[in-house]
């Protein structure tokens, strides 16, 4: 019988991982070595079932009549059950594996007007799914350079916020990226800055910071028009805001 209603009622008793003797007792031991690899985001935002737009297709089941989407359940592991139960146990384990294994890219634009500069910036994974994202501004005077750092910085704050482990961070802002890539060679100020936002990227098992062609950054440009048209801090996740989304989806389609 199981017994237990809360996914954390599954953790071990130090709450820092997973009970995996019980996981296996439940869900097998193919399973458990799936669910026993997500991570544990202890004052992380609530369970949620968000279903996304793909850039790259439809995706189409036969014969399951909207139940996994309107299923009621009593507890929040049984969707994961009866997801197994109706799905191919491959597609199962690729739907929970590329929550923790995929590349996750970020891309972010700053803009400055007088005493302010505002940010934003989108995380997607390789098929184009939203993770998140987040806009903001600082009131104070900067150089476009130092709003573009800036806005590189909350990049990585919010990545290591998500405890993403492979993380590529795009920019059309191609001196900041020559200057990243270059960083040991550069004595300025700029570049002991950016020596020392290296650091934070240690956390990740894979971190990149690439250039992107402006058009292939133009969902991080209108985040930040917004961010200064709404003079407004805030971060978002899956369920972005409608405006947010009618961007991302406006991208996606185009």
């Amino acid at each position: 019988m199981v017994k237990e209603v809360y996914v954390r009622d599954l953790f071990n008793e130090s709450k820092d991982g997973w009970d995996r003797e019980r996981v296996s007792k439940i869900y097998g031991d193919f399973m458990r070595d799936q669910l026993c690899n997500i991570p544990i985001i202890h004052n992380g935002p609530n369970d949620r079932r968000i279903w996304f737009h793909n850039p790259h297709g439809v995706l189409e089941i036969g014969g399951l009549d909207s139940k996994l989407l309107n299923g009621n359940y009593l507890r929040c592991v049984d969707w994961i059950e009866e997801a197994a139960r109706v799905m191919d146990i491959k597609a199962v384990s690729d739907f929970i594996t590329v929550l923790w294994n995929d590349t996750i890219k970020v891309n972010f634009d700053a803009a400055v007007y007088g005493m302010s500069a505002w940010y934003g910036l989108v995380a997607r994974d390789a098929d184009g799914f939203v993770h998140g994202g987040h806009v903001g501004f600082v009131n104070k005077e900067l150089h476009t350079e130092w709003a573009e750092l800036q806005a590189m910085e909350e990049s990585i704050y919010f990545a290591r916020s998500k405890n993403w482990n492979s993380v590529k961070l795009e920019s059309d802002c191609a001196s900041l990226v020559n200057r990243f890539n270059c960083r040991q060679e550069d004595l300025t100020m700029l570049g002991h800055r950016l020596r020392e936002i290296q650091k934070l990227t240690n956390y990740f098992s894979h971190f990149s910071f690439n250039w992107a062609l402006r058009c292939c950054n133009k969902v991080a440009d209108a985040l930040c028009s917004w961010a200064k048209t709404n003079n407004y801090k805030m971060d978002f996740n899956m369920d972005c805001p409608l405006e947010i989304h009618e961007l991302v989806l406006s991208d996606a389609i185009n």
